[in-house]
């Protein structure tokens, strides 16, 4: 039986072409990359939303208006969903550096039961907030849709790594588990009790990134209105403290 050329596409059983072989591993690759550079590509999509702010300033720049009321509490939402997540997260379930990704155990309870992937979940609804808060609907939706782009080959590369290392415990995980819509019906409680401590210790950049963007998009807006850096009192409060809280 002659060798089959490696060059020829992938066929399955029936002798079908399977092309999606080829785009899945080339996403997994890309993911691989964004992975490595995830803290600082979202200053881009921050930089786009500022540079928007300061063209279209709303009528209520330096206040704080309905729009940024709403884009925090939606932001809020998110992280209450990363802190809770990782303050039951026991040890060895994922690494923290942004070099190459770790797990020396697999996480399948709490908010991992009902979805795989909650905190990336997070940084939707916080990106979804930081957006909103510039009272642009489009400007919304293309956020939404970078974080999709972005962080789908970044969840992509990190499934093929869980596959590879928990091989069978992941399949049937994954199998029963939406990626990043909740299925409440799901739920499996925590065995390891919550500690807000150890949340804040690891995912303490998340919060100050929250403050920091909407601080910045609002320095934005002051700054398009011809207001200098007229600011309510309360942006000053709202960032110090932030500032307080990270360092």
């Amino acid at each position: 039986m002659p060798d089959r050329d490696p060059r020829a596409p992938h066929t399955g059983a029936r002798g079908r072409e399977s092309p999606d072989a080829g785009l899945v591993e080339e996403w997994a690759r890309t993911g691989n990359w964004l992975f490595r550079w995830r803290s600082y590509l979202p200053l881009l999509v921050l930089a786009a939303l500022a540079a928007l702010s300061f063209a279209f300033p709303p009528g209520t720049a330096g206040q704080l208006d309905g729009w940024e009321l709403t884009g925090m509490l939606v932001a809020v939402a998110g992280l209450v969903l990363r802190t809770w997540t990782v303050g039951h997260a026991p040890a060895g379930t994922s690494g923290r550096g942004t070099r190459k990704l770790e797990a020396t155990a697999l996480s399948t309870e709490g908010m991992y039961s009902v979805v795989r992937h909650p905190l990336y979940l997070g940084n939707l609804l916080i990106w979804a907030g930081v957006a909103t808060t510039t009272g642009n609907l489009a400007a919304v939706a293309v956020t939404v849709l970078v974080f999709w782009i972005y962080n789908g080959r970044i969840m992509l590369a990190e499934e093929r790594f869980l596959q590879a290392r928990f091989g069978s415990d992941f399949t049937r995980w994954a199998a029963r588990t939406p990626a990043l819509l909740p299925a409440p019906r799901l739920w499996r409680p925590y065995r390891l009790p919550f500690s807000l401590l150890f949340a804040l210790g690891r995912d303490h950049a998340a919060l100050y990134a929250w403050v920091a963007a909407t601080t910045a998009l609002e320095v934005a807006e002051t700054l398009g209105a011809g207001d200098g850096l007229d600011l309510a009192p309360f942006w000053a409060v709202y960032f110090g403290a932030g500032t307080v809280v990270y360092v």
